[in-house]
């Protein structure tokens, strides 16, 4: 159902386009097109659809924050961090991009530039609780143990429901040999999402020590 709703939208959308349009309207209908592509999971007609959007206008901060989640679905990430980077430097609060950003750093291991970028997420959305857990992941590879504690007791205050959170930290004090703590964590982890075989593993992990 949601295909045929998508499939709809880029018939009008494709429609509108052969009239003749301001600048500016056709640039958000190739974009918005573009993200209808994205949806359908053909992230080749959208980078296509996006690009057009920034010939007409290459400031345009939507579409190169788009193609740039386009080029991550294509395994692109070079050309996905230039899209972010040039997006950043006209909007310096996109917290998504931010995020993204991070994870691209943490592909490459540059940790330092990763923990930055989550951390940036963090303060254009103060409650973005993947950004709190990115940081930690990347403060733990930086050996900052009260860094990665700070983001992980974070996200868990700001969910306490976060199956993620507790995960996370229960691993991180695993890998610090804080076994109590960790057990404990691991536990409610998988207390809080019972199908997530990743947390018994853990927590196996640790008993077998």
């Amino acid at each position: 159902m949601m295909s045929r709703k998508y499939e709809s939208a880029i018939r009008d959308f494709t429609s509108s386009l052969k009239k003749p349009n301001a600048h500016s309207a056709r640039a958000w209908t190739l974009a918005y097109r573009g993200d209808c592509y994205r949806e359908l999971q053909q992230p080749a007609d959208a980078i296509d659809d996006f690009s057009q959007a920034l010939k007409l206008y290459p400031d345009f901060t939507y579409a190169l924050e788009e193609r740039g989640f386009a080029y991550e679905e294509t395994r692109q990430f070079d050309l996905a961090l230039a899209d972010y980077q040039h997006a950043l430097r006209l909007d310096p609060n996109l917290g998504l991009v931010w995020y993204y950003e991070g994870l691209h750093y943490e592909r490459t291991r540059d940790f330092e530039a990763a923990r930055h970028a989550f951390r940036e997420a963090i303060r254009a959305f103060p409650k973005y609780l993947a950004a709190y857990i990115e940081a930690g992941y990347a403060s733990s590879h930086l050996k900052d143990r009260d860094g990665a504690i700070a983001s992980f007791d974070a996200a868990i205050q700001i969910n306490p429901q976060s199956a993620a959170a507790f995960g996370a930290r229960g691993r991180f004090y695993r890998d610090e040999k804080e076994y109590d703590r960790a057990l404990a964590d691991l536990t409610t982890a998988i207390q809080l999402a019972p199908k997530q075989k990743g947390y018994s593993y853990s927590r196996g992990a640790h008993l077998s020590r």
